[in-house]
């Protein structure tokens, strides 16, 4: 029978379970709860009911979480640690840490939604940095292909490299070294980027239409959908596409063995390919054999050692023939077959073996046939990518310290209880890893939706992520693992630091290290965010001087019309006729090429003074134009006339810089006489005028000479129409009529020339795009920050806010107060961001020919907006800070 005292009390065989089953450190405390709940719940609901609750609370206890450990020397750990691995203890850590993450929902706010942006951010690089390696790898043996480049140094003139080489390069390599087992060659028609395909009535320009060997297929790799790689090319007039361009031409339906009309020239299909097969720095939309339009006799005949660098060589080495050692032997082997040809123009020049694989990222010779990746672009994107990261880490640190105190009591209460700083560091870094884990996840669908638009701004042509699961979710990982360590490593050490014994005494002031780092962090933050307001000013001031630059002619509305095609050709006159009788178009000239898509030609020239027996000879770009393509671009004349009608090809007109290099004074350039000496064939050229310079290739290269001559009708390939209206829509579609009606056959386009101009620039332009979305976001990232440590710094100055105001202090000293050590940190940032910034700037700004300079005023742009940005940052807390009713802050510390 139970006595009196035993009525009153818990159950003691509920009790002696919870004595024999829970960890003793969890023991006094669970026991004690549970015995208060029991004597409250006897004066509400009796001692009957009281004790059946204590009995099925003890119950519910029984779980392995509050279990004995029992380890083999038989003494339980004292606090469980974070390397166990327990699923209900990793249940319990991340209870705490949602907990922890809801309860301060500001900061949560402020540094989910900054590592949210600092993942996209970088998520979005580093896809697109990993997208530009890996190029040619799937080609067999493709360690073993090498591409023939070429070094030549003109007379007087800077070496420049070019990817292409003479066309008898390829044999004589094959035929000279036994090492080489193969050879392929690949052709781009430098006055051909478009080609016109016909199908029945169907009809539309391509690009990318190159001319191969037979044995093109031997060397690369190719995954044929129709028909086979071998001999593809080997018959005349034999065409391999795209699957891409065989559905443009015959839609679902098989091309194998179908024709087309390529230029107006007959060509069956003898194969179709992926071309999403890998990655190749050869992105052919078709591939012709070389047995076609002409270019078999030309590449037969060709004997041209020097000039010509036309065909891109290919050659596969036996596997173990050594790569350095062949190219060591180039220069005799090309002495051996073109000295004399050398000797005649005085010119140097020297053969090269590049790696098929290495191309794409390390490769950017002149006439390259792609658009291959800018290292230096790909570095910069992976210091962006970095920079917003650790800008979006570095929120996190100083959020956590400066938070340190409101969890130091956690801490002091954890050790006291038993745990060790490696188990409390180890918790902290979890928690760290679970906000850095939801920021990646958020980031997947930000990146998705954003890619078209992003692809857009850079020019870039990087594939859904879907495509690229595995390098996606590696790319995720290590940004998880490598951001969660970097943010929560000093705040997790410096947190599990604290003495339980201080904590417990009151004592929880942050110490000046932390403050010193915090101060360092923000200004590491605002260094990144103005060198990228630096650049922004930079960049976009040298573009602006790029689009406003004097080229030396009249670029504004100007049309061009493109007349590659014999059909095309066949009716330029009449086009040109039919423009003249519009009263909007003022002038018509028609060129070879024009700035914005000059390839035309190079010739080494000479110049012999009278009386004297040395020559002076350069290089010179030529070009071949009409009567009125001079005056159509408004282009001055310095002396002498015009091209006329009547002049012969041997008539020329020079640039100033011809005569320059050529040492022609200006008073005796008309009538003097220059010739090219080449292969004991001399021709003479008289010059009958000479023009003022103008800038016909793009602003990153001089000056060079220049020589135009007449040219013949089918040579020239563009028409530039001088235009003055307002009604640009309705003279288009009356132009798109007369074109209909005389080449119904052919699309009818036009372009800009001053938008075919700026498309020199594309890569500044992406560049332009990639710094101004970086400093936004590094700018708001740095701006987060500053508002949550000025958030923490008016909470933990409420007092001292408070006393001032009641000693007579006004507003605008109080929002001074608080703003003034923010100001120096930004002010600091500015010191040291300004040389940074000039110098990588001024690096950059070498790349072109003709730059604006670096001016100082820049530098105080920059700062001002970063100290104005601040400022507003900070000011809602200081002003807030400033207006609170001092009565009320006193009362509330």
């Amino acid at each position: 029978m139970a006595t009196n005292r035993e009525q009153t009390e818990p159950p003691r065989w509920a009790d002696r379970l919870l004595e024999g089953f829970v960890s003793p450190y969890l023991l006094e405390d669970l026991q004690g709860d549970l015995q208060e709940i029991f004597y409250k719940r006897v004066a509400q609901v009796g001692i009957s009911q009281a004790r059946r609750e204590y009995g099925w609370a003890v119950l519910h206890y029984l779980n392995p979480f509050f279990a004995k450990p029992h380890h083999r020397t038989g003494n339980p750990a004292p606090y469980p640690q974070f390397a166990s691995l327990d699923p209900t203890m990793i249940r319990n850590y991340l209870k705490i840490a949602f907990r922890n993450l809801w309860q301060n929902k500001a900061f949560t706010f402020i540094n989910l939604f900054g590592l949210t942006i600092g993942t996209s951010c970088s998520l979005y690089m580093l896809l697109f940095v990993y997208n530009q390696y890996g190029y040619d790898q799937q080609h067999a043996g493709a360690k073993q292909l090498y591409r023939v480049s070429t070094e030549v140094i003109e007379p007087g003139g800077d070496p420049f490299q070019l990817a292409p080489s003479s066309p008898p390069i390829a044999k004589a390599l094959q035929d000279d070294f036994g090492e080489i087992m193969a050879v392929t060659r690949l052709f781009k028609d430098p006055g051909k980027e478009r080609f016109l395909l016909k199908k029945g009535n169907e009809a539309f320009y391509e690009t990318k239409g190159y001319y191969a060997d037979s044995s093109f297929f031997q060397l690369f790799t190719y995954q044929f959908l129709e028909g086979s790689s071998q001999h593809a090319l080997d018959e005349p007039y034999t065409v391999v596409l795209s699957a891409e361009t065989a559905g443009k031409l015959f839609g679902s339906h098989p091309a194998i063995n179908q024709s087309l009309l390529i230029n107006n020239e007959l060509y069956r299909v003898t194969g179709v390919y992926n071309e999403t097969y890998g990655k190749s720095h050869i992105r052919a939309h078709f591939l012709m054999s070389f047995r076609a339009g002409g270019m078999v006799e030309f590449l037969r005949t060709s004997n041209q050692w020097v000039g010509q660098n036309l065909v891109y060589t290919y050659i596969r080495l036996n596997p173990k023939a050594d790569p350095h050692q062949l190219e060591a032997k180039l220069p005799a082997f090309l002495l051996h077959h073109g000295q004399e040809q050398l000797a005649q123009v005085s010119i140097k020049k020297s053969l090269h073996l590049q790696p098929v694989t290495d191309i794409h990222l390390h490769s950017q010779l002149d006439s390259e046939l792609e658009k291959n990746a800018n290292p230096q672009f790909i570095r910069l994107m992976l210091l962006i990518a970095g920079l917003i990261q650790f800008m979006a880490c570095i929120n996190f640190m100083n959020m956590n310290t400066a938070r340190s105190t409101g969890r130091a009591r956690e801490v002091g209460v954890r050790k006291v209880m038993g745990a060790s700083r490696s188990s409390l560091a180890g918790r902290f870094i979890g928690e760290s890893m679970l906000l850095v884990t939801m920021a990646a996840v958020l980031s997947i669908p930000i990146v998705w939706l954003l890619l078209p638009i992003l692809n857009g701004l850079l020019q870039a042509e990087l594939p859904v992520m879907f495509t690229h699961i595995g390098p996606t979710a590696v790319i995720l990982v290590i940004l998880i693992l490598v951001t969660g360590l970097l943010s929560s490593f000093y705040p997790a050490f410096y947190l599990s630091a604290y003495q339980a014994v201080n904590v417990l005494k009151g004592n929880l002031r942050n110490g000046y290290t932390s403050i010193s780092l915090r101060k360092g962090l923000v200004i590491t933050q605002f260094v990144g965010s103005i060198t990228l307001l630096i650049a922004i000013i930079v960049i976009t001031q040298q573009l602006n001087f790029i689009k406003t630059r004097n080229l030396g002619f009249d670029q504004q509305q100007k049309i061009v019309f493109t007349f590659t095609t014999p059909e095309a050709q066949a009716q330029r006159f009449a086009f040109t006729t039919s423009l003249r009788t519009k009263l909007a178009i003022t002038q018509i000239g028609s060129a070879a090429n024009y700035p914005g898509r000059w390839v035309g030609e190079n010739m080494p020239m000479f110049y012999q003074p009278p009386g004297k027996k040395a020559k002076m000879g350069t290089g010179v770009w030529v070009n071949r134009i009409d009567e009125t393509f001079l005056t159509t671009l408004h282009i001055p004349l310095l002396a002498g006339r015009y091209l006329t009608q009547v002049d012969t090809n041997r008539q020329v007109l020079v640039n100033e810089t011809t005569l320059r290099k050529l040492t022609i004074p200006l008073k005796k350039a008309v009538g003097s006489r220059i010739f090219l000496d080449y292969q004991n064939l001399r021709e003479d050229y008289t010059i009958i005028g000479v023009i003022k310079d103008f800038h016909y290739r793009s602003l990153k290269e001089p000056l060079r000479p220049l020589m135009v001559l007449t040219a013949k009708p089918k040579q020239l390939n563009y028409v530039v129409a001088d235009i003055h209206t307002d009604a640009l829509p309705e003279l288009m579609n009356r132009l798109a009529a007369t074109w209909q009606k005389l080449i119904p056959a052919i699309p009818f386009e036009f372009s800009f020339l001053d938008a075919d101009i700026q498309q020199q620039y594309e890569a500044e332009n992406a560049l332009l795009h990639i710094i101004n979305g970086s400093a936004l976001l590094a700018l708001l990232i740095a701006c987060l920050g500053l508002f949550g440590l000025a958030t923490f710094t008016a909470e933990q100055r409420t007092k001292e806010i408070g006393v001032r105001k009641v000693l007579g202090a006004s507003v605008s000293s109080i929002v001074g107060l608080l703003s003034k050590d923010f100001l120096k940190l930004v002010l600091l940032a500015i010191a040291i961001a300004s040389p940074l910034a000039w110098y990588a700037m001024n690096r950059w700004l070498q790349s072109f020919a003709y730059k604006i300079d670096l001016e100082w005023w820049v530098f105080a742009l920059a700062g001002l907006l970063a100290i104005g940005i601040a400022l507003v940052t900070v000011s809602f807390h200081s002003i807030k800070a400033a207006l609170m009713n001092p009565v009320k802050s006193l009362r509330s510390e």
